[in-house]
């Protein structure tokens, strides 16, 4: 096999291997998925030229926690670790059928551990962050000595960003802002959508906190957009996809 397509091999599986972990992780990005592949394919080069001792278990291993930092893109140690042992089943599932297509007549090892592999990714890919177990949230907001508290629907979707600030927004309907929302500080943030664009009136509450299974944990600094009537579906706010990643 050529160079070249030993090098495009490598990075066309690394980086089906790290989409698939970032999409059982929650956190897909394409350019976070090609750093990660070319970051595998550049590993495979180098132990190919020297398997000693780049090719060993051990450097395998050790590359494994700084590649899933780059597929998760989150100082999370829990969700890293998850994404390491993620890649590390899909690496065995991948392997173990390399190994066994040119081997037609002694499969049963190769295929083993690619069953293993495989069994284990299923298993992980069903582990949820905390957070993300009910994909719900209750939030609750105070400002200028008033409190409100609703319930919001994570969407990954929601990459809504109040553009002077960069900060994301939560989209509720204005009936679970009555009395709340202030009279002045107001902006205005454009959206588009499939059905076409606008602006939502936003303003920044003086604190924001989330609050799962009697524990409470405070929020990054947000803005809260004011939908006039009713979202479509059954959420009537729906959090930004950077509340995925928090834990509480």
């Amino acid at each position: 096999m050529s160079i070249e397509r030993f090098l495009l091999v490598n990075l066309v599986m690394d980086a089906a291997l790290a989409g698939v972990v970032a999409r059982s992780c929650g956190t897909f990005s394409h350019a976070r998925t090609l750093a990660a592949a070319l970051m595998g394919t550049a590993y495979s080069a180098i132990a190919a030229i020297h398997p000693d001792p780049w090719a060993s278990p051990a450097v395998q291993l050790a590359l494994l926690p700084g590649t899933a930092a780059i597929i998760v893109g989150r100082r999370d140690a829990r969700l890293i670790s998850t994404a390491a042992l993620l890649l590390a089943s899909a690496a065995a599932v991948s392997s173990g059928v390399a190994l066994a297509v040119p081997q037609a007549g002694r499969t049963f090892p190769p295929l083993c551990r690619a069953l293993f592999g495989l069994l284990l990714f299923c298993a992980l890919s069903r582990v949820r962050h905390p957070m993300r177990a009910g994909w719900q949230v209750n939030i609750l907001l105070y400002s200028q000595g008033r409190t409100a508290r609703f319930q919001a629907l994570i969407d990954t979707g929601n990459r809504l960003r109040e553009p002077l600030s960069g900060q994301p927004v939560l989209i509720a309907e204005a009936r679970l802002l009555t009395g709340f929302i202030p009279v002045s500080g107001l902006r205005q943030v454009p959206f588009g959508a499939l059905g076409g664009g606008g602006s939502l009136t936003c303003f920044r509450p003086a604190a924001a906190w989330a609050e799962r299974n009697g524990r409470r944990r405070p929020l990054p600094d947000i803005w809260i957009g004011i939908v006039p009537g009713r979202l479509p579906g059954p959420a009537s706010a729906l959090a930004p996809c950077e509340f995925a990643h928090l834990s509480i």
